[in-house]
């Protein structure tokens, strides 16, 4: 795979991870300031709007990324990684060693991390959004007479529904983060162990 389409792919990820994150920090700032729905509607018709949009939806891509790609080694990729590696040095040595032998096990790598990164981000995002929206409905309720026809909806009632969506949505994607970098690292493991094996048949 070239660079170009990496670059490319990596762009896409973060502005699909940095719209999330663009969802409940607007939340977060209706909470604090009020919702003003014409001001909404007006800067969303904006077109000079669209590229400082599309900017700070892939920097809050990156920050939200990299937060989540923390917090996530810190409480699991570490213990994850030592169910197949005893040391990081050798995770990453075997690592290094795959992707250098095998362009195509390089590109079955690239596909892998691209759904780790998102589903690791989106962890995040449904998390913040619970709580966002959360704060949203009990620190403004009038909000809700502003927005469609959610006014005959009480905030306590949108809360019990939606939160726990937004919570298992969070799971949903743990538990395929979990998955998809718990199979990499095996196999990972099995890459390396079968070009080793071809370089000793050829010599």
């Amino acid at each position: 795979m070239s660079s170009g389409v990496n670059t490319t792919n990596l762009f896409v990820e973060l502005l699909v991870i940095g719209v999330g994150a663009a969802g409940w920090l607007a939340l977060f700032v209706c909470a604090a300031l009020g919702y003003d729905a014409a001001f909404v509607k007006k800067l969303l018709s904006t077109p000079a709007a669209i590229l400082p949009a599309i900017v700070a939806i892939y920097l809050l891509g990156i920050i939200t990324d990299r937060v989540a790609d923390s917090l996530l080694h810190f409480l699991r990729s570490e213990r994850q990684r030592l169910r197949h590696f005893p040391t990081e040095d050798e995770c990453l040595s075997t690592r290094g060693y795959v992707l250098a032998k095998s362009p195509y096990f390089a590109t079955q790598f690239d596909y892998s991390r691209s759904r780790q990164r998102i589903c690791r981000g989106w962890i995040l995002n449904f998390l913040l959004l619970a709580v966002s929206m959360n704060v949203l409905l009990f620190s403004r309720p009038e909000v809700l007479t502003r927005v469609g026809n959610l006014s005959a909806v009480s905030s306590s009632h949108l809360s019990m529904v939606v939160t726990p969506i937004l919570l298992l949505l969070a799971a949903g994607c743990w538990f395929s983060w979990e998955k998809l970098a718990d199979t990499e690292l095996k196999r990972t493991k099995d890459q390396a162990k079968l070009l080793r094996e071809i370089e000793e048949r050829r010599t």
